[in-house]
């Protein structure tokens, strides 16, 4: 039972460092098969729709066929995150992306992220990150 937890853990660590990205060591712990179509089904629902904005944990739930508790019970069993934290991650994730390797202006990828002001996409990338997205596009350029 402790392996298991330690597992989920170190899981759990994996899939909070990255929101996304589709790399695995053999030192960390596997997802089930049925995890792994299930994020890989929700990812693919938040990209595709990313733009509009509209992408809710009651959106997730209506494309998915399942409550929100189930949905949220489920995404905090395999990522420890409930469906808005991980979709709001997954947001942060693309325009971390956009910001280091685009010069796209700082409204295209708010929008392209699918944030609805200014104000937000700045508040929720510092939250997230501990620097706003000028920042870090400063800080990526710095480093490359």
């Amino acid at each position: 039972m402790r392996k298991l937890l330690e597992q989920r853990e170190l899981l759990r660590k994996r899939i909070l460092g990255s929101v996304g990205a589709e790399t695995e060591t053999a030192a960390e712990p596997e997802m089930s098969e049925e995890e792994k179509a299930f994020l890989q089904k929700i990812n693919q629902l938040i990209d595709d729709n990313m733009v509009s904005g509209d992408v809710t944990a009651d959106y997730l739930t209506e494309h998915v066929g399942m409550s929100l508790s189930t949905l949220n019970r489920k995404m905090k069993n395999i990522t420890s995150m409930s469906a808005t934290i991980y979709i709001r991650r997954r947001r942060v994730y693309m325009a971390k992306h956009l910001l280091e390797t685009t010069d796209k202006s700082l409204g295209e990828i708010e929008t392209l992220c699918g944030f609805s002001t200014a104000g937000h996409f700045s508040r929720v990338f510092k939250a997230e990150t501990g620097c706003t997205p000028s920042d870090y596009r400063q800080q990526s350029t710095i480093n490359n």
